[in-house]
């Protein structure tokens, strides 16, 4: 049991468990990293941090809102820990129903747009625009998840596609209705685990 100290009007965002096996707890003002021998470490909240995910050195892939007009638009930034710092990408026109997602090895950051998808290598910081004409109402909820190899995949209008690295695109109908995206399987990459109606 840890106790963290109290800030005045500050809300909990979200918790993420590292790659290390740390903790990060992210508050509107404050965070805190806690190791698991139960070390704090107080850190300054990033501005406009919406959420994300971290990364297998334990930097966090950030959905910044942006300020417009009508329906939310987000950029993204990876936050270091270790220095508190934070680098800014240079992408627009993101959406977001929770946050980004990242591929189990930590490798691939994605992102989706409005044209499509931003994919970020974690190592370098790359950048690949994947092109797609996909209706922005979908954005209003469900996720896609990405394997290791920057397969992407999405649930639309009830139906499984996979979107290919080179941005390509096959579709799966099914008799079942397809909703929420869960994941990959974790040991199994080749397997797809997807809620149905």
């Amino acid at each position: 049991t840890v106790t963290l100290p109290q800030e005045e009007f500050d809300y909990l965002k979200e918790m993420i468990s590292l790659a290390s096996g740390n903790i990060l707890i992210v508050f509107s003002n404050k965070s805190y990293h806690i190791t698991d021998a139960g070390v704090i470490t107080t850190l300054d909240t990033p501005k406009n941090y919406a959420s994300g995910v971290s990364d297998a050195s334990d930097q966090i892939w950030v959905l910044k809102p942006l300020d417009t007009i009508g329906i939310t638009q987000y950029n993204a930034f990876k936050w270091n820990l270790t220095s508190n710092s934070v680098i800014e990408f240079d992408i627009k026109n993101l959406y977001s129903r929770n946050h980004a997602s990242i591929s189990k090895n930590k490798t691939l950051a994605l992102f989706p747009s409005s044209s499509g998808f931003f994919v970020i290598n974690t190592l370098n910081n790359e950048i690949k625009s994947i092109s797609l004409l996909i209706p922005q109402s979908y954005y209003s909820d469900n996720r896609e998840v990405i394997s290791d190899d920057g397969t992407i995949w999405q649930t639309l209008s009830g139906n499984i596609q996979r979107i290919n690295y080179d941005g390509s695109v096959v579709k799966y109908n099914n008799s079942s209705y397809f909703g929420e995206m869960i994941g990959l399987d974790q040991s199994d990459q080749s397997k797809l685990w997807v809620k149905s109606y």
